[in-house]
């Protein structure tokens, strides 16, 4: 089996919902994990952010990761890491979203497995 590692980046996240990093998971892969997720309020106010899994074009219903969170100025919130990791499913996609325009960065790891 061979891993490729991806980074992907969607900055100034605002209110409009995007897919983090243009990111759909390869329906040709063993499998997908996301390493880390983190995103970061990159204004000077406090922020409530929602991101989620969508199910891209397979059955399932999306799924939230974090529903509303605030995150203060200055601040980030990590959804995954070492210890806590997510496992995608063909056609999956991650998405986000800020209750403030141009205000979230957002940054995720994965781990395609062929």
């Amino acid at each position: 089996m061979a891993t490729v590692l991806r980074s992907l980046r969607s900055s100034s996240v605002g209110t409009t919902t995007v897919n983090v990093g243009s990111y759909a998971a390869p329906s040709v892969t063993t499998g997908v994990v996301i390493t880390g997720l983190v995103c970061v309020n990159r204004s000077a106010s406090t922020i409530t952010v929602s991101i989620s899994i969508t199910p891209g074009s397979d059955t399932q219903p999306a799924t939230f990761l974090t529903s509303s969170t605030a995150i203060l100025p200055g601040g980030s919130l990590i959804l995954a890491d070492e210890g806590n990791r997510i496992v995608l499913n063909p056609t999956n996609v991650v998405q986000a979203v800020s209750s403030l325009s141009a205000s979230m960065d957002v940054t995720m790891s994965v781990a395609e497995i062929t």
